[in-house]
């Protein structure tokens, strides 16, 4: 008899939970919580076992939102499946943008939720295809790796996993006092050098004459703005403007829908920001566009103080990012000493663990990106065994296993 896939259900109303449950249990291994505050423990004890978790985002005694982080700071793996009685947008967009799968509201549509759930299951059988990928090339050779993907669940590089390294890392190295660590005029250096004085470039795609009047009359003082009223003369603005920082995006246009030029925009360059604008309060559309790529999502009427705030903290987020890699290029590689490295990684260690947080193979290809080689994914959490034996001792050990593999590798 095969197992079957584990359920979490996170919901302080009984007679909800017990129609999901219904749905559910034909197929399922259910496991069912009404107190939220328990739902933590639960999972933490349950997460290598639970594949999805469909969670009330309105919970009386926490929102929903801030248990969602909480699960994602646990293990990423399960998919996070939110509900609630209301569509509320504002609401929709931000569970989206801290991890949520998917985003569906109450009374239940059975074939929804077996929708919702078949494609979460199969989007974790892909992570777990590519975690066994992993685990082949690295668990055949010593045992601290082997430990490693015993010890903590796999977390894709393409997840959304947010480092909140650089702001540590600047902290830890203006407090060095090695004469092999210039830190302070060498950091300064990079931030001013990223500070560019240009204006961001802005495409604003809007149908409606008097919002891009209205849009443009907004920005145009503070960003150079390019102006397009339909999706083809969008995606062309797109394809021919060097250097786009973001584009403002009406999801509604004459030609063609802004989702799928959205798609289009993500398959061109990546890297550009999109914030999605609608007059219509569609919490499904929300849900999508987030997770097809869009960075933020705004109603009409839009408020020129909100705009420009959304604006604002989508550039500051990329800037901080662009920052964190040059400083990554240009300094930790460059112009640190090995000793140095392993300095300020065991003094990150100490303040991660001092505030119960977590340091991922990601922090440590920072400082020594050659360990790439090991394919280890950039999200795996490290598990106190490293720290028992050392930074040093584990990046040794990773090193040997890349001469191993590849007796030329330095």
């Amino acid at each position: 008899m095969s197992i079957r896939p584990a359920i979490f259900i996170i919901d302080d109303n009984k007679e909800t939970a017990k129609d999901l449950a219904a749905i559910l249990q034909h197929d399922y291994e259910v496991i069912l919580t009404h107190n939220e505050i328990n739902a933590v423990a639960m999972y933490e004890s349950l997460y290598l076992k639970i594949r999805v978790v469909f969670l009330r985002i309105d919970l009386p005694n926490i929102r929903g939102n801030k248990l969602l982080s909480a699960l994602k700071k646990i293990s990423s793996l399960p998919e996070i499946i939110v509900f609630s009685e209301h569509q509320s947008i504002t609401e929709t967009v931000s569970v989206m943008k801290n991890g949520a799968y998917d985003y569906i509201t109450t009374p239940f549509n059975k074939g929804i939720v077996l929708q919702k759930t078949e494609s979460a299951l199969e989007d974790i059988n892909n992570i777990k295809k590519i975690d066994d990928f992993s685990k082949n090339i690295i668990s055949s050779h010593e045992d601290i790796n082997h430990r490693l993907y015993k010890a903590q669940n796999i977390i894709l590089e393409n997840q959304k996993y947010q480092s909140d390294l650089s702001e540590e890392v600047l902290s830890i190295i203006q407090l060095e006092q090695n004469d092999d660590i210039p830190a302070s005029k060498h950091i300064k250096k990079i931030l001013d050098k990223s500070i560019e004085k240009k204006k961001a470039k802005v495409l604003i795609v809007e149908d409606e004459e008097i919002y891009l009047t209205m849009l443009n009359g907004f920005l145009k003082h503070k960003y150079d703005t390019l102006l397009a009223k339909d999706g083809s003369s969008a995606l062309k603005a797109f394809k021919d403007t060097p250097g786009l920082d973001l584009v403002l995006l009406d999801i509604f246009l004459p030609d063609t829908s802004g989702d799928i030029i959205l798609k289009e925009f993500k398959k061109i360059r990546k890297e550009v920001d999109v914030i999605m604008i609608t007059g219509f309060k569609l919490a499904d559309l929300a849900v999508d566009t987030i997770k097809n790529g869009a960075s933020d999502y705004i109603n009409k009427p839009v408020l020129k103080k909100d705009l420009l705030a959304t604006i604002e903290k989508t550039l500051y987020k990329k800037k901080i990012s662009n920052l964190f890699k040059g400083l990554g290029k240009t300094f930790f590689e460059d112009h640190l000493t090995f000793e140095s490295k392993i300095n300020i990684l065991n003094d990150l260690c100490k303040s991660r663990k001092d505030s119960g947080r977590k340091v991922f193979m990601e922090d440590i290809y920072i400082f020594f990106p050659e360990l790439r080689d090991t394919c280890i994914p950039e999200g795996l959490i490290l598990p106190d065994s490293v720290f028992e034996k050392g930074i040093k001792h584990f990046i040794d050990d990773i090193k040997s296993k890349i001469k191993h593999f590849n007796p030329l590798a330095a």
